[in-house]
């Protein structure tokens, strides 16, 4: 495109002439229109944009460990990615210490469980956060106990 602008600039300045005449003189409009219409097919349709970030401490007297929550939504507002994780070193030291966890990367909806990945059957992002919940509780309560 830069190079177009260019000739464009030559143009007018060799032949003293005004944009517009050059314009019509090279049929450039319909090239330039082309040549945006094809940058235009390039740039994502949805932009991605970081609403939630959090990531939660628990003290070592109550159990220890993080919980971590990221959610992405497009420009529509809908979720397009989102990673939910408990990391406690002290309760499994592999995974990054991700003991429990779940999220949409690699092109699918899984959940971690101490290292080990499987597929889920994803219904909507507040049943998902919801049995994150029920189930991070379970883990918080183990981890307490055996301080």
């Amino acid at each position: 495109m830069d190079h177009i602008i260019l000739v464009i600039i030559e143009i007018m300045t060799l032949y003293r002439r005004q944009l517009s005449d050059v314009l019509e003189i090279l049929h450039l409009y319909d090239i330039i229109i082309i040549m945006k219409r094809k940058k235009d097919r390039n740039t994502p349709k949805c932009q991605e944009t970081l609403l939630i970030d959090e990531v939660l401490s628990i003290h070592r007297k109550k159990g220890n460990g993080v919980i971590k929550r990221q959610v992405w939504i497009n420009n529509k507002g809908e979720i397009t990615r989102y990673s939910l994780a408990y990391v406690n070193y002290q309760l499994f030291s592999g995974d990054n210490g991700r003991v429990l966890g779940y999220d949409n990367a690699h092109g699918y909806h899984h959940k971690h469980y101490m290292g080990k990945v499987e597929p889920i059957t994803f219904h909507n992002f507040q049943k998902l956060e919801s049995e994150f919940q029920k189930e991070f509780e379970v883990l918080y309560e183990k981890a307490k106990n055996e301080r």
